[in-house]
Formats: structure tokens, sequence, C-alpha cells
């Protein structure tokens, strides 16, 4: 983007080939921004601040246990046990240990 100072709004109302320092090339290039042309023709702004949001639950608001449990969903067997953190254990040492424990099982 050369204008440093642009509003997020300003550069969807307006075209996004201004912001490029140089000229779409046909092809790939082409194909992309056009792409990117039709998502952003759906995307509306709302005037809210700006702020993080969890897409894990329906609230939107980020919880430790939520990560936990999409992490068993996706990488745990499929089994009635949760996974339980060691807290007397360095976070670090913690997530290598859990990860190299659940690696050998895949």
């Amino acid at each position: 983007e050369l204008d440093k100072h642009v509003s997020v709004e300003s550069k969807l109302l307006s075209s996004m080939e201004s912001s490029f320092r140089q000229n779409v090339r046909v092809g790939i290039e082409q194909h992309t921004l056009e792409e990117l042309t039709s998502t952003l023709e759906t995307t509306s702004l709302s005037n809210s601040s700006d702020r993080w949001i969890c897409d894990l639950t329906s609230d939107g608001v980020f919880r430790v246990k939520e990560v936990r449990n999409c992490i068993d969903d996706i990488f745990l067997p499929s089994q009635v046990i949760d996974t339980r953190w060691v807290r007397f254990v360095p976070i670090k040492v913690n997530i290598f240990i859990w990860s190299r424990l659940f690696a050998d099982e895949g």
C-alpha cells in the first residue's frame, strides 16, 4: 500500500489495483485479483471498534478450555479421557512431551 494512512473502508470503495506498485500481469495474478475482488464484494464493515474474537465458541469469547478441547478433537484419538496439563512442568516442556506422546501414535 502506498498510502500508509488509508482506511480499510476507502480501500474497499476504490479499486485494489491503485494500491499496487506495478500493474497486475495477465494470468495467475489477474485471476487471483479477480478472486480477491469477488470475495471483497460481499464484505460488509461495521462501525464497532477493533477487537479480538474467538471462532471456537458461539459467543466469541476466548477460553483456554475451548482451545484445549479443539486440540483434543483434532489430535487425540476419540476417547473419553480429557487432556490435563501438568502445571509444575514448564509449558514448553509440557507441550513438547505431549506432542511426542501423540506423534508416536499417528
